[in-house]
């Protein structure tokens, strides 16, 4: 539970829908404060936020999301993520979204402390069947709601009140069903409290009417019959009731694979993400305000400088050797024009933009 509470208030910095209005409700002008906003909660966005943060490609461009996707590696497992960043408008260049695909072979942070989490859930849910196989095999009813208490699930409840049934006391059995508070379980659960009771209802009469025919009442095997097709307990409880009256038979369905199946091929449809050729250097956005984006491919190792109109060098950076685009913040460059410039060798590449 601790570790559940840590992860929750991590995830999205514990508000989920305020950090996905921030994404969605963000403008152009705002990129770089949403860049840095989702980078600062990272590893730690959830997959829901990531989908719209690959949506406003108007606003995190290629190398934004490609940052925001690296720091967050369970994006790359996430199909839903992928699908959104593979179909952005301007396709992510083949370089950046290979950083992004990375992560599937990557353990972030937060999906460390899930399998942590996991872990501490898959013992705990050994320890709880464990101690429920010892009481069941012994008829310590007690014992069994006991565990079912320490070890709460969402059909606990439930659970604890066919023990009284088990144990033979319906009367109890069928009381706890009907004080069971609906508020407490999960919604999908919610449905299922009628056909949980009329069950009751029906082993409860079996018990203490021993002159009770069920085989003879149309409106309560009518009942059973509409219950029997229900995937959860009480349909099961109905079906077995009816089996033990011969009132059905059961015939197993076995299902063969499909063999076509084998003949199967994968077809590969998937298209260059790059529709554009940067032939060595390429700056934008032109002019800019708080950021611009290198868009560089070099066949070696390079230098990256930014050079104002006096001569000055306001920025120096060594680069890889392929293609990547690099996001630089302008906050130290005052308005004007500059020069970048990469020297690989002997050769140089430049390209002027100009700040607002």
């Amino acid at each position: 539970m601790i570790k559940e509470n840590e992860l929750s208030s991590l995830i999205d910095d514990s508000d989920t829908p305020l950090m996905l209005n921030n994404v969605v409700s963000s403008a152009p002008f705002e990129a770089l404060w949403l860049h840095d906003e989702l980078l600062s909660t990272s590893p730690f966005l959830s997959d829901t936020v990531l989908i719209e943060a690959g949506k406003k490609e108007d606003v995190l461009n290629s190398a934004m999301i490609r940052d925001v996707m690296v720091a967050n590696p369970h994006a790359a497992k996430t199909p839903e993520v992928m699908k959104v960043l593979e179909q952005r408008v301007e396709p992510i260049p083949d370089e950046l979204m290979a950083e992004i695909e990375a992560g599937k072979n990557q353990i972030g942070a937060k999906q460390e402390l899930e399998i942590n989490i996991s872990d501490i859930s898959s013992e705990l849910s050994f320890s709880k069947s464990r101690l429920l196989d010892l009481f069941i095999d012994v008829n310590d009813y007690d014992s069994i709601r006991w565990v079912l208490d320490q070890f709460p699930e969402p059909m606990s409840e439930y659970q604890k009140a066919w023990t009284w049934f088990d144990e033979g006391n319906t009367s109890n059995g069928l009381s706890a069903i009907q004080n069971i508070n609906l508020l407490s379980l999960p919604e999908y659960h919610r449905n299922s409290q009628s056909g949980y009771t009329v069950m009751a209802e029906i082993f409860n009469h079996l018990a203490n009417d021993t002159s009770y025919l069920l085989q003879n009442d149309s409106v309560v095997v009518q009942a059973l019959f509409a219950l029997a097709g229900s995937d959860n307990p009480a349909g099961v409880a109905a079906r077995n009731l009816l089996f033990s009256y011969r009132l059905v038979e059961f015939n197993p369905t076995v299902t063969f694979p499909d063999s076509a199946l084998k003949s199967t091929r994968l077809s590969n449809n998937s298209k260059s993400r790059s529709n554009k050729a940067i032939n060595g250097l390429h700056v934008f956005p032109n002019p800019a305000n708080d950021f611009i984006i290198i868009d560089y491919e070099l066949v070696m190792l390079g230098k990256l400088r930014l050079i104002a109109q006096d001569g000055r060098i306001c920025y120096s950076q060594n680069l890889n050797a392929g293609r990547n685009q690099l996001m630089i913040r302008l906050n130290n460059f005052s308005p004007g024009v500059y020069i970048a410039t990469i020297v690989q060798d002997k050769k140089v590449i430049s390209s002027k933009f100009t700040v607002k």
